[in-house]
């Protein structure tokens, strides 16, 4: 099926009040590809006792669809809604990326409140125009962070997990993006921070590029 749950991939990027938000990988355990709900607490020392779990997950639903079809079941949502051709997401009329899909995670004996919010990004190529990577319309990497920083001020006793195929590019240029916009960090620093935040290490060229053209936004605009 593809990658699954990788214990030291998954580490707690920030805590808000009584919030977590969490990076990791793929949450998925062989070999029946039940939802690794235990093995993101035990891995990030996170309890999820009478906490709401939202995830989100970075991956589309056309290479990656047996994964996200076993994600999406898990939050009690029908994979028919979200076709093959239902790809880039933000080419389709009405679709609102912010979403929380599901109101229950159910994994093997046991559930607990949560839903998934569905809007990937894409790293930039070189030689491309970024308005198309960081703004809407498009793959939107700016509204996907300014997203996930407003949910972890405004949610409570919640626990947001992102996470991509392998924990590495698009969630690695995810945490770099969050500590440039929630904590102020330089690129260089962000970079360096989530790069050692876990084994994976740095993301690849398109994502650099893309983390890259997002730190120099932040010289335009007033944030």
């Amino acid at each position: 099926m593809g990658s699954h749950f990788i214990p030291d991939r998954c580490v707690i990027v920030d805590m808000i009040g009584s919030n977590t938000l969490i990076r990791g990988n793929m949450p998925l355990i062989a070999p029946d590809d039940h939802y690794a709900l235990s093995e993101i607490s035990a891995a990030s020392g996170v309890n999820m006792a009478g906490k709401r779990f939202i995830e989100i997950p970075i991956i589309d639903n056309v290479g990656e669809r047996d994964q996200f079809t076993a994600i999406i079941q898990a939050f009690g949502v029908d994979p028919e809604g979200y076709p093959t051709s239902f790809w880039p997401w933000w080419q389709q009329p009405g679709y609102n990326p912010d979403t929380q899909r599901g109101t229950i995670l159910t994994t093997e004996d046991h559930s607990i409140s949560g839903s998934f919010i569905w809007r990937p990004f894409e790293g930039l190529p070189a030689n491309t125009d970024s308005d198309l990577f960081l703004y809407a319309p498009g793959w939107d990497f700016d509204g996907f962070i300014t997203m996930v920083v407003d949910l972890l001020h405004t949610c409570e006793d919640t626990v947001i997990y992102v996470h991509c195929q392998l924990g590495a590019d698009r969630t690695g240029a995810f945490h770099i993006g969050y500590l440039m916009n929630a904590h102020g960090l330089d690129l260089e620093t962000a970079i360096k921070e989530a790069s050692d935040a876990t084994p994976a290490g740095a993301p690849n060229a398109d994502y650099i590029r893309l983390v890259t053209a997002y730190a120099d936004s932040f010289k335009s605009i007033s944030r």
